[in-house]
């Protein structure tokens, strides 16, 4: 089936370097239509955040559990943004 919607993601969300302090990383999500009209059908939108190991090892944190009660991932300041005006301000 072809999209049509398109989402993209600015960058990757940073880990603490030693795993106890926290690390803010700003990241924007651009959704576009692929096909006109399609955004007009979109109703809600939910957000998966995985976490993993760098593949190269880089900023690998030694002797640290990671574990739910730990660490966390806090969203701040969300803008959501509409053909350059802000519809929605959650802040």
């Amino acid at each position: 089936a072809k999209e049509l919607i398109e989402v993209k993601v600015s960058n990757m969300i940073e880990a603490s370097t030693d795993g106890t302090t926290a690390k803010t990383t700003p990241v924007t999500i651009t959704i576009s239509e692929k096909k006109k009209g399609m955004l007009k059908k979109v109703d809600g939108l939910t957000f998966k955040i995985e976490v993993a190991a760098d593949d190269n090892g880089n900023n690998s944190i030694v002797g640290k559990t990671i574990n739910a009660y730990n660490h966390t991932i806090t969203a701040k300041n969300i803008k959501v943004k509409l053909v350059g005006k802000i519809i929605a301000d959650f802040n």
